[in-house]
């Protein structure tokens, strides 16, 4: 495997993500550091032209099945913490597609309560908890766990029961007044872990001072997502939703409304509510689950 990362970015990407995938799993160590240094060439080009578009739009998938738990403990026994995390940030910097940024941030969190650094990894986890896809909620809040139990719940004995609770409760359809099935469970855990905004700032403000489209306001509702401003990012969601022509544009942009939705309530009970109540109605928003 060439480590020429000029040469390696000519071929096919998925291609090449094979067989780093398959030399981080190879027993001869020589091999296993030739793939990360070519991941670490990979990961510092400048793959983008003049006008900040993708050369390789592939990129980010590639770099998602690098990804990949057996990659990343790979990696990790490789000493490769801070390469999990370039890896990571390139993935969710670069796409409107919650998809590759879901497993990207995932790997983030494993490889943050790995290497012990447990406030990092509660607010990475609310972070994978706020962006996932919707049927990865159950595991998001499995992480979020972990990290309390490892942090905060090392002083609070409570901390880890509440926040089960209120997930539990959070997985209930609300009211009909739109209150939640309960109430009486304390102040919301997730809503109390603090997630720093600023590595996105700069991104959501040129994306929203360009052209308003549907693939331009999705990347910034995922931004805004990750910067753990679930509110702001339903707004934006449903400017992109209006924009939609296609039907797989409308049915991610519904389910994209709900992530922001989870996001905002710190559980998937509003969430659920909405998807529901779209199945009730006719018209081109059916099925999106």
């Amino acid at each position: 495997m060439s480590d020429d990362p000029k040469v390696r970015a000519q071929g096919d990407k998925p291609i090449l993500a094979d067989r780093i995938v398959a030399d981080l799993a190879n027993p001869d160590p020589t091999v296993r550091q030739g793939a990360v240094d070519v991941l670490k060439k990979l990961v510092a080009m400048d793959l983008r032209d003049p006008a900040g578009k993708p050369v390789v739009r592939n990129r980010s998938e590639s770099f998602c099945r690098c990804l990949g738990k057996e990659s990343v403990k790979s990696l990790l026994a490789l000493g490769q913490g801070e390469l999990i995390k370039n890896l990571a940030a390139a993935v969710l910097a670069e796409g409107p597609s919650p998809a590759p940024g879901d497993r990207a941030q995932a790997a983030l969190v494993e490889m943050l309560l790995d290497t012990q650094k447990f406030e990092e990894a509660l607010a990475a986890a609310k972070t994978y908890y706020n962006y996932c896809t919707l049927e990865h909620s159950q595991a998001a809040a499995g992480l979020v766990a972990e990290a309390l139990a490892n942090g905060p719940g090392k002083t609070d004995s409570t901390i880890l029961r509440r926040f089960r609770q209120q997930q539990t409760e959070g997985a209930k359809i609300p009211g009909a007044d739109g209150s939640p099935a309960s109430s009486d469970l304390g102040d919301n855990v997730l809503k109390s872990i603090v997630v720093d905004p600023k590595p996105y700032q700069d991104a959501i403000a040129r994306l929203a001072a360009g052209r308003q489209a549907y693939e331009t306001l999705t990347h910034r509702g995922n931004l805004l997502l990750l910067s753990d401003k679930g509110a702001e990012a339903k707004t934006v969601f449903e400017s992109a939703l209006d924009l939609a022509t296609t039907q797989k544009e409308i049915t991610d942009g519904v389910a994209n409304i709900a992530r922001a939705i989870r996001a905002r309530d710190g559980n998937i009970a509003a969430a659920n509510a909405y998807l529901m109540s779209l199945r009730g109605q006719d018209g081109g928003n059916q099925g999106t689950k």
